[in-house]
């Protein structure tokens, strides 16, 4: 074993006794070296000079050692980092002494077993009493740093553990200073040969230091006279950064960096990179999290069992906010951030899912079906209900026939029927002597609503019309004061409007169905709104969005849904294609056509008016010039 001493230089024993020692300090988790200790000594290993024999034998010996090092427990890994630290520096030998009864170099300790993401034990000065304990419990976190932190709304431990990170920079390739590559980020490390302090020609200071790893050298610079102190000449350090040209050498420009006594945060792996403020850095917002982790593992509890986490092939809440910090590998931080996406998701849906709890929990009133009134409703259509929208409805009146409010959603595509629906459903509750009301975001559907209303609803015998009404931003005020007393009297049956009926002077006298169309354009503080003007009135939303309906109970768990999956008979499949600038005249060729067979076309710009803001064309001016030019000339630049 003496002669396996020789084989390496000092420079390089010392690097590695160090990484064993602070392996050692960290509870044996794996995480002292990027990627392992396995990878990295299996990797030394095969890069090795075969001509180099006994090197090569003791490499091979250290790999030996090291595999499969990830997958044993606490005590077996501690063995072998103790039998890896007796090879470098092995103790003298006793006569008669055999291998197994040698001493080792560092005392045996009792540890816990622990996965490798669980944190090390935490100082007394950080010990938490809760995760709403205030950051200037950590080390290092006074009035200014907690102002600081405060910008980023982080003032509790708990606040610091979810300030996730915004992306990762990859430091984790660590390479010879003789394969670094101009432009590619990476990892060195090595010792501090040479230092000098200097300033430029306007007097800004500037350190420079040489590092060598026994390959080769290379230069680091830093406009930051404190890094002169905070790196001697001597001292072990890993730099991580892009690797620039200087006069055509390589080298780097405010590397991050770190002595190797350290755990590495800032080099050597894929390291954090959060939202900042005035007067924060990266470096002393990683060590605040580093800490803030290792003072929370204790009071980190998981709300999820094991039976869902292992459904759901979910980390444990502890691990995931570990890794979404300080991952290991890439794999790592998605099963991290898979985690915490749950964890939002569910807190979502089940927030949704406890106020349709409480609103259905509510009284409500259960309408009156008259099937008669309905199907001479439907017969007075042109057209016949598809199967979809009579299961829709059928839902819809189950809903209503119930003594507790309605909260449901109807989806179908644009022209699939739903409006026709949410008439049958208006004209439910309008019977049974309560007033109904349509909601709708802009003017424009708001008016193509009362139109498409009026006409259905004039099929009826004129004693069973519902009265209806039209209410906009664009309503006079003498036309919304009678709207106000008419409704508010009970002669208006059915109010159409857009936002202008969430106003507080519009007054229902017995509001009992809702209808909100496209739904996803309203808050729920506004739908909420339009429901408190009625006492606990049914409430049906309306989308054309396809949302999935797994993805709809996460976003709408507090509706229940009903979809319209079917087109009405004759219905012709739309095509979409996509054409070039450059093949406009063609396009207009074939819309000229179109319109020659008698079809109707339509043009839609992303402006109404042109902008000085935006650079794209506007409704009004390409009406005007398709209008007086003719479809076939080219466009004039102004």
């Amino acid at each position: 074993m003496n002669r396996l001493r020789g084989d390496r230089t000092e420079e390089q024993t010392s690097l590695w006794k160090k990484m064993f020692a602070l392996e050692s300090r960290k509870g044996f988790r794996d995480t002292s070296v990027s990627g392992g200790f396995e990878r990295f000594f299996a990797g030394l290993h095969a890069r090795e000079n075969p001509a180099n024999g006994a090197g090569t034998d003791f490499l091979a010996e250290l790999a030996q050692i090291f595999e499969g090092y990830a997958r044993l427990e606490i005590d077996e890994r501690e063995r072998r980092i103790n039998h890896a630290l007796a090879i470098l520096h092995p103790p003298s030998i006793q006569p008669g002494a055999t291998d197994a009864t040698r001493p080792i170099s560092v005392a045996p300790r009792k540890l816990a077993p622990a996965p490798k993401t669980v944190s090390r034990k935490t100082p007394a000065a950080t010990r938490l009493t809760s995760l709403d304990d205030s950051v200037t419990v950590l080390r290092s976190v006074g009035e200014g740093r907690a102002r600081q932190l405060a910008a980023l709304e982080v003032r509790t431990i708990r606040d610091l553990l979810f300030l996730l990170p915004r992306q990762h920079k990859d430091y984790s390739r660590l390479q010879p200073i003789t394969s670094i590559l101009f432009h590619r980020e990476c990892t060195i490390r090595g010792e501090v040969v040479s230092l000098q302090e200097e300033r430029t020609k306007t007097g800004k200071p500037v350190v420079e230091i040489e590092i060598s790893d026994g390959t080769g050298r290379v230069r680091a610079t830093w406009f930051n006279p404190y890094i002169a102190r905070q790196l001697p000449l001597g001292s072990q350090v890993a730099i991580s950064g892009r690797v620039e040209q200087q006069r055509g050498i390589l080298c780097f420009r405010n590397p991050e960096w770190e002595l190797l006594d350290d755990e590495m945060l800032h080099t050597g792996r894929l390291v954090p990179v959060y939202p900042l403020t005035k007067g924060l850095y990266q470096k002393p917002l990683r060590n605040l999290t580093r800490m803030a982790l290792d003072a929370a593992a204790p009071l980190l509890l998981d709300p999820l069992d094991t039976a869902i986490r292992t459904r759901h092939r979910l980390m444990t809440l502890p691990a995931a906010l570990q890794a979404i910090h300080y991952p290991d590998s890439l794999e790592q931080l998605q099963a991290a951030r898979n985690r915490l996406a749950f964890d939002e998701f569910l807190v979502l849906q089940l927030g949704m899912v406890q106020r349709k709890v409480e609103w259905q929990a509510a009284e409500g009133h259960a309408f009156r079906i008259d099937p008669p009134q309905l199907s001479a409703l439907h017969r007075a259509l042109p057209f016949q209900f598809t199967q979809a929208q009579r299961r829709a409805l059928d839902e819809i009146l189950w809903d209503m026939a119930l003594p507790r409010p309605m909260s449901r959603m109807l989806q179908g595509d644009v022209g699939s029927g739903k409006t026709v629906v949410a008439a049958s459903a208006a004209l439910v509750a309008i019977a049974d002597g309560f007033q109904a009301a349509l909601l709708a975001p802009t003017e424009i559907l708001a008016e193509q609503h009362f139109r498409s209303l009026s006409d259905t609803f004039e099929r009826l015998p004129e004693a069973e019309r519902p009265a209806l009404a039209l209410l906009t931003g664009k309503s006079k005020a003498a036309e919304r004061r009678e709207i106000d007393e008419r409704l508010a009297a009970g002669d208006i049956d059915l109010m159409v409007g857009t936002h202008a009926l969430l106003e507080h002077h519009v007054e229902f006298k017995r509001l009992g169905l809702a209808i909100i169309d496209e739904q996803h354009r309203f808050g729920v503080g506004q739908r909420s709104s339009l429901r408190d003007k009625g006492y606990n009135p049914d409430v049906l939303v309306m989308t054309a969005t396809p949302i999935p309906r797994s993805l709809s109970l996460v976003i709408h768990g507090d509706l229940d849904v009903s979809i319209i999956d079917e087109l009405p008979p004759g219905r012709q499949a739309i095509e979409t294609r996509r054409a070039e600038s450059s093949q406009r005249r063609q396009v207009y060729q074939f819309l000229r056509e179109q319109i020659g067979e008698g079809h109707q076309v339509f043009i839609i710009y992303p402006l109404v008016e042109e902008s000085e803001a935006i650079d794209a064309r506007a409704a009004t001016v390409e009406y005007e010039r398709l209008s007086m030019a003719g479809c076939d000339r080219p466009r004039r630049t102004r």
